[in-house]
């Protein structure tokens, strides 16, 4: 028997994965098989980056190859002189990194093909995921159970409420008639698949899920900080990589760009790397502008501007323009759900 282990979580609005189960269908299923009905792995994906499970409640599975490989067995610990608490907590936060981005892809392709907007997705913290574990058995698979992220056990509460037949949260879940199809888990996974490729976009977009997160909730100076943070990043990749591109040598072996003039290039100011990479026609214009104008934005937040009050309407284009740059630099298209999830203050 092998044990392998998996990070996992459900998002924020629950959903049946692949087809609907009614409540009426629910009601009929015996307790021992509501459990395995629910836990029902109902679509997975396995290549040389990564292992992604869907269970039919709706529970999301990933297994990185390359964390897992980085990752000190417990019986090893002791006596490992290399092993700290921050081996520990940078897997935790690599693995977080790639389920936001997971997550956001989801949430884009949910929009993109069939128009639902429903999940309403929200940052991933460590208090938010699990790790579980499947047994192995020859060419049988079975569900182990879960293990907390941290000492806080809200997310095996949830993991409880949705699995354990005592409960009627799945009822709650049926009646709600949301599902996702397989069509768009397969669309999310070929996405997922493309940016695993790069781990730099993998923090991009998981990065984005936090901008956009903080927007559904009016937090708009943390969302445009957090878009900004992409935006500059993405420039600065450009530029770098135009530098790079002009750098060839001459026949005395001299290169045309030297270190101390590529140090130079290289810390010139975003403002000016923008004109210079619009004027190149490396960045659309209208890009450009959409870029200068949430660098203001940026600004006047950092330097704490007291006549400055940033707007949802700020937020929004802050996103927007990240998902164009995005586009630009990696050749992938987000569809951001940017409905607000604030509610009303009431007396």
């Amino acid at each position: 028997m092998k044990i392998l282990g998996f990070v996992s979580f459900y998002t924020s609005v629950p959903f049946w994965a692949n087809n609907f189960i009614s409540s009426e269908e629910l009601e009929k299923i015996e307790e021992e098989q509501l459990k395995n009905k629910l836990e029902e792995v109902v679509f997975s994906k396995d290549n040389d980056d990564f292992s992604i499970k869907i269970a039919q409640d709706g529970m999301i599975i990933l297994r990185v190859y390359k964390l897992e490989n980085n990752m000190v067995p417990w019986s090893d610990r002791l006596n490992n002189p290399d092993y700290t608490i921050s081996n520990d907590i940078k897997n935790w936060n690599d693995y977080i990194e790639y389920l936001n981005a997971f997550y956001l892809i989801l949430d884009s392709s949910l929009f993109e093909l069939e128009k639902e907007t429903f999940l309403e997705i929200n940052q991933l913290t460590k208090k938010d995921v699990m790790r579980a574990y499947f047994a192995y058995f020859d060419s049988l698979e079975k569900f182990q159970g879960c293990q907390s992220a941290s000492h806080n056990q809200e997310p095996i509460e949830i993991y409880k409420k949705n699995r354990l037949p005592d409960s009627n949260y799945h009822l709650i879940k049926s009646k709600n008639n949301r599902f996702i199809t397989k069509k768009v888990l397969e669309h999310t996974v070929e996405n997922f698949e493309y940016a695993c490729k790069d781990y730099n976009l993998i923090k991009i977009l998981s990065t984005l899920l936090r901008s956009i997160s903080e927007y559904k909730e009016g937090n708009n100076q943390t969302s445009i900080l957090f878009s900004w943070f992409i935006i500059e990043s993405i420039i600065i990749q450009i530029w770098e990589k135009h530098i790079n591109s002009l750098n060839n040598s001459f026949d005395d072996g001299s290169k045309r760009i030297n270190k101390a003039r590529k140090k130079h290039l290289e810390n010139l100011s975003i403002s000016v790397i923008i004109n210079l990479l619009e004027l190149m026609n490396l960045i659309p214009y209208k890009l450009y502008i959409e870029i200068d104008k949430i660098r203001l934005c940026r600004n006047k937040i950092v330097h704490i501007d007291q006549d400055y009050i940033s707007t949802n309407n700020d937020a929004k284009e802050s996103i927007l323009c990240t998902k164009n740059l995005i586009k630009l630099n990696y050749n992938l298209d987000i569809f951001p759900n940017l409905g607000l999830i604030i509610s009303p203050i009431t007396i």
